[in-house]
């Protein structure tokens, strides 16, 4: 017998499946606008259909998908673009889910709606460091808003998404230096190295593929590369190109009478923003 069920979700954390969930109905069956076509934005209205709401889910874009679009996109994310395809063929199943491409929301105020729910992400932190304006913020390389040219990259930045992109740069040709404050790459609070198997995996080959300068602290950015500091006093570094990757903030529309999930709450995992977008759903 064929299967007709094309896609199954990646199971990143056993909770990913919204299909093994309880979800019980709602005592009153509401219509709920959800702003935002990314992860948390699609387990909402999931969420949200399957207690009994009307949900109408904004995208400002022509796809659904958010950052995964961008993070999945690299050749070594295949688990991400398997979920990717789950989430965006389970949506298409929810008669009661109706998807508005193109709509950016601006104002809250002008949405129709029982309840609210704000899933727009978040975005690259910008550093206050003179000339970042010249630098490329992660999720631009990543979504190739800002393409690459020349051979030189200075991605400021070795926690997971610098080391990520340093990498991608790597499969694609080009030579990348990485400045990170941290004594370690990927490394947690305390500047000791996360011992996670894709960390020590990328830690191992960026140390013998890239140039990396730890303990360093980046002054600015300049026409045609960075002014610096290590424990040896400040130095310069050329490149055709600097790319920032130093975390994410929170970008959401609105904060008050809405309800806000996943990234543009608080920036965080994959499994974090499914987490708090069911938390959220689960009580409307």
């Amino acid at each position: 017998m064929e299967n007709t069920n094309k896609y199954q979700a990646p199971l990143l954390t056993p909770e990913v499946r919204i299909d093994a969930l309880n979800v019980p109905k709602a005592s009153a069956s509401k219509n709920v606008a959800v702003i935002g076509g990314g992860i948390a934005g699609m387990e909402s209205a999931m969420v949200l259909a399957k207690r009994g709401h009307n949900v109408t889910l904004f995208e400002q874009s022509s796809k659904l998908g958010g950052k995964l679009l961008y993070t999945s996109a690299l050749d070594f994310k295949d688990s991400l673009k398997e979920l990717l395809a789950w989430y965006t063929a389970e949506i298409a199943k929810y008669p009661n889910i109706h998807v508005e491409f193109y709509s950016k929301i601006t104002d809250v105020k002008l949405i129709n709606a029982d309840k609210i729910v704000v899933a727009t992400g978040s975005k690259t932190a910008k550093p206050n460091i003179k000339g970042i304006d010249r630098a490329i913020p992660a999720l631009d390389y990543l979504s190739g808003k800002s393409p690459i040219y020349g051979n030189n990259v200075i991605v400021i930045g070795g926690g997971v998404a610098g080391c990520e992109i340093a990498y991608d740069l790597i499969l694609k040709g080009f030579n990348p230096t990485i400045i990170e404050t941290k004594p370690a790459l990927m490394a947690n609070a305390k500047g000791e190295p996360n011992a996670d198997s894709h960390s020590t995996f990328l830690r191992g080959y960026l140390t013998n593929n890239a140039e990396i300068y730890l303990n360093t602290n980046l002054f600015s950015v300049t026409f045609d590369g960075i002014l610096a500091k290590d424990e040896e006093g400040r130095f310069k570094l050329k490149a055709d190109h600097v790319i920032y990757a130093l975390g994410l903030e929170s970008d959401p529309i609105a904060r008050s009478k809405v309800k806000l999930v996943g990234d543009a709450k608080t920036p965080g995992t994959i499994c974090a923003a499914i987490e708090s977008a069911r938390k959220i759903c689960m009580k409307i």
